[in-house]
């Protein structure tokens, strides 16, 4: 008795009680219903590559509507480490997991703990609130998306 990992030309199974089930599992790996590791590696691939978009897009809209202020002051060279940090960064690392996933996810995910720690050695606290976060944490996904890839392909690789 065993159970259907996943719908691929060579069958994988693990264990399973009941024998019915085990049939209906197979009826279902037979007719592609089963969710595959590729379908959700595909599904996260695109969720963080449209929430990638959306947040850099939110980040350049932030840098054009400071930088149409007539008024205020130049940043000091701290706060340009910081900017080069977050959003730029975070930004250049977003866009990178378009092409390479894993090196644009850790990009992304190293600068946003550097701008972190860098903020938390200047102030004494880190940033509040979870925003710098969520703007980084398509990386986060895209890790995931490359992950899953890559333990397809070893399934892959394995059943050849």
């Amino acid at each position: 008795m065993r159970f259907v990992v996943e719908a691929t030309p060579r069958v994988q199974t693990y264990l399973l009680p009941n024998p019915r089930a085990q049939e209906c599992i197979r009826e279902a790996a037979n007719q592609e219903d089963l969710v595959t590791t590729a379908s959700i590696a595909f599904i996260a691939r695109w969720v963080a590559r449209a929430w990638s978009v959306l947040n850099v897009l939110i980040i350049f809209m932030f840098a054009i509507g400071e930088s149409l202020r007539p008024f205020g002051s130049v940043p000091t060279y701290q706060e340009w480490i910081a900017l080069a940090l977050w959003p730029v960064g975070v930004a250049i690392g977003l866009l990178m997991a378009w092409l390479r996933e894993v090196l644009g996810g850790l990009v992304a995910l190293l600068c946003l703990a550097a701008f972190y720690f860098w903020t938390f050695l200047r102030s004494g606290h880190f940033p509040p609130g979870p925003f710098f976060f969520l703007i980084a944490a398509p990386a986060v996904v895209f890790l995931l998306a490359a992950l899953l890839s890559s333990r397809q392909r070893d399934s892959n690789q394995r059943s050849s």
